[in-house]
């Protein structure tokens, strides 16, 4: 788990800026998690006395080193930030209370269109490392469980650069790409209808798979 969580940032900061491939280097036990985490093995088997398998703190509290954990009160696994890469656990109800402790960071009025991409996550990678070099834009990919969707949202500080960034988007790639807006921080804007199935004419938004 703690080499995959490495390559993804790795390759996640490679996209963002072309012109760097640092390595996140190898992987620390970061004493802070440690302790947290190993409190949290102690209750398990004190509760489960009965449990036949080894659960042990390192394996949930290595990280980068240059990485500052982020508290998971609701699972073992800590999240972290390192520079600019915030990586929370997969589980939805622990990405949700990991993302709790730093939503701060992200404060602010936002602007968040969300598109849908019948390809891989990877279909998209150069196109989207390249938008995020061009336009003041986030951009996040969520492939859904059954992996035919991807979850794509480019984020800024106002409709127009996010329109721009979009219709440059769709510009440089070939794949079709549904969207829904999102207006403001809480997701209250309006909704475009993207085209059918056969691509004549719109359709009511779809609900987010996700």
């Amino acid at each position: 788990m703690g080499r995959d969580v490495r390559r993804r940032a790795r390759d996640w900061r490679a996209r963002r800026d072309p012109r760097r491939r640092d390595d996140a280097g190898e992987l620390v036990v970061d004493p802070v998690a440690e302790t947290d985490v190993q409190e949290k093995i102690d209750r398990i088997y004190t509760e489960e006395p009965d449990l036949d398998f080894e659960l042990r703190a390192e394996w949930y509290a290595s990280m980068p080193a240059a990485a500052t954990p982020i508290p998971n009160p609701e699972g073992l696994a800590p999240g972290c930030v390192a520079e600019n890469v915030y990586v929370l656990p997969g589980i939805p109800e622990e990405m949700k209370a990991v993302f709790g402790n730093i939503a701060g960071d992200f404060a602010g009025d936002v602007v968040t269109r969300t598109l849908y991409s019948p390809e891989p996550e990877g279909a998209l990678a150069s196109p989207l490392g390249e938008l995020t070099d061009r336009f003041a834009v986030r951009v996040g990919s969520y492939p859904n469980r059954s992996a035919d969707r991807t979850r794509i949202t480019v984020t800024g500080n106002n409709d127009t650069t996010v329109g721009k960034a979009v219709s440059w988007l769709r510009e440089r790639t070939d794949v079709a790409l549904e969207s829904v807006a999102e207006g403001g921080a809480d997701g209250s804007g309006p909704v475009d209808s993207p085209a059918g199935a056969d691509g004549s004419g719109p359709v009511d938004s779809p609900a987010d798979p996700n």
